[in-house]
């Protein structure tokens, strides 16, 4: 179905968007605007999502306008992207032309437990036995085992230890991919979706999700899971989540309120949570700049009826249900829902995707989003060949990639530096959101700083890793779910 102008159908449903912004009150309440928001109401619609049990998508007239307006933005960034990276691809078809067209050798590429390991193999692999690795900490689990209960070590065959790892990035990486789907896009979209339902577009929270939500329904459904799209092509055969509450449920830290780990570092951690605490801190001035008090931010109707919406029609799970009387509907509240929305829309999400899997959780040789032959339920395997990409799936793959690493937004002032650098929405905010909004740029562009400077030091370790991890540098992650 064609959309006439997309920006003028929203528009119609909107107060004017040079509107100062400003709360609700249940006991003055424009009729103006509550038959606004009523209008919103009755002309957003959820749609079944296209992936199964996920977030609802947007649809009706105005949704369905969100949806090409963002389609119609993210063709532009595309068009850039696909352009560079045909140049590439062009250059690595000539190069594999040159070496007989096709890849003939691995050399042309380059809790309780929950299965048994036999403890002559853990003393012979660790020198010490398995309750001694567990009893201190030391022993990590990750379980992807499907039927087969193999258990491969450092003494299989290295051919069969090698497809062992390459079966535990393949599943790592699909995991990842649907973690962060689940756990990021499907949030964020699910709360945006009940804010579209209740919040006018003059409310401040309303402000900060749209500027959150920039071209977030551009592309997942229509290009990533339609039929032959990259899921199909590259995935072959194969309140818990407020940051440190995440790591305290893994074992990582020692409690939701304390980053203290038992690693000897962990750089994701260090940058993640000043991150966290910079979007803590605006968060925090933004709600006083609102609310004088919790009473005042109970009076506010369109925020009361955000929270009721998102937990019982949008189903967020885990979303503070402050209507029931589980938790008080406080100020603190608010500014963790802001804060965890920030951390996930841009910590989460591009320490997951974005530009870090081209760059390092997924490149070649050995590290792939599926696998290109059935898996062996028994040790063996000779030839690794027969389960990696041909050079036709290979390039592909480095397109599927590679489209999602957008070096453009650091000219173009679209990274996590300038999430609240749009002075026209900034114009509508409090002069103390104004002032938090500028400490917020220099406290992310020193953070910057600081991840460009890492090195390594003379003996190979950055950080106390042999890697430098540069995945959430505000300087050039974008501020919005980049899909």
């Amino acid at each position: 179905m064609h959309i006439g102008n997309p920006l003028l159908l929203l528009s119609a449903l909107a107060l004017t968007e040079a509107s100062p912004a400003s709360i609700s009150y249940k006991s003055l309440y424009p009729l103006e605007r509550a038959t606004v928001v009523a209008n919103r109401k009755a002309g957003y619609q959820y749609s079944p999502s296209l992936i199964g049990e996920a977030a609802f998508f947007p649809t009706g007239l105005p949704g369905d306008a969100i949806k090409e307006q963002d389609l119609a933005l993210w063709d532009i960034d595309r068009k850039l992207t696909e352009g560079d990276i045909a140049k590439d691809i062009g250059a690595m078809k000539a190069a594999i032309a040159a070496h007989s067209g096709t890849f003939k050798t691995l050399d042309d590429r380059m809790a309780p437990m929950p299965f048994e390991v036999d403890e002559h193999v853990v003393k012979k692999v660790t020198g010490t036995a398995l309750d001694a690795l567990k009893a201190p900490g030391s022993l990590f689990i990750i379980d992807h085992q499907r039927g087969s209960n193999l258990v491969y070590t450092p003494a299989d065959t290295v051919t069969d230890r090698l497809l062992a790892k390459i079966i535990f990035n393949v599943n790592d990486m699909f995991h990842i991919q649907t973690f962060h789907l689940v756990a990021i896009h499907d949030v964020g979209e699910a709360v945006h979706q009940a804010a579209l339902q209740t919040l006018s577009e003059e409310h401040p929270v309303m402000l900060l999700l749209q500027r959150f939500m920039f071209q977030a329904y551009s592309t997942r459904e229509e290009l990533c899971f339609n039929p032959d799209g990259h899921w199909d092509k590259n995935f072959l055969i194969s309140e818990k989540g407020y940051l440190l509450n995440n790591m305290h449920d893994r074992g990582l830290v020692s409690g939701p309120h304390d980053p203290k780990h038992p690693f000897k570092s962990f750089p994701f951690l260090s940058d993640a949570f000043e991150i966290r605490d910079t979007f803590k801190a605006f968060s925090t001035g933004a709600v006083d700049s609102y609310y004088a008090s919790d009473a005042v931010m109970v009076d506010d109707i369109e925020l009361q009826n955000w929270f009721a919406e998102a937990n019982k029609v949008a189903k967020v799970h885990d979303f503070p249900q402050c209507e029931t009387g589980c938790h008080p509907c406080t100020k603190d509240v608010l500014v963790d829902v802001l804060t965890h929305f920030g951390c996930i829309n841009r910590v989460a999400h591009h320490s997951l995707n974005g530009g870090d899997p081209v760059s390092s959780k997924a490149i070649r040789p050995f590290h792939f989003n599926g696998m290109y032959a059935l898996v062996r339920i028994k040790k063996g395997v000779a030839d690794l060949m027969p389960f990696l990409p041909n050079p036709a799936q290979s390039l592909a793959y480095i397109v599927s990639l590679t489209t999602l690493n957008r070096p453009l937004y650091e000219e173009q002032n679209r990274t996590l530096a300038h999430a609240f650098g749009d002075q026209e929405t900034l114009a509508r905010m409090h002069e103390q959101t104004r002032k938090e909004a500028g400490a917020f740029m220099t406290r992310v562009k020193a953070l910057s700083a600081k991840i460009r400077a890492k090195s390594f030091n003379k003996n190979g370790l950055s950080e106390g890793v042999p890697y430098i991890w540069r995945a959430v540098n505000p300087g050039t992650i974008p501020y919005f779910f980049a899909v």
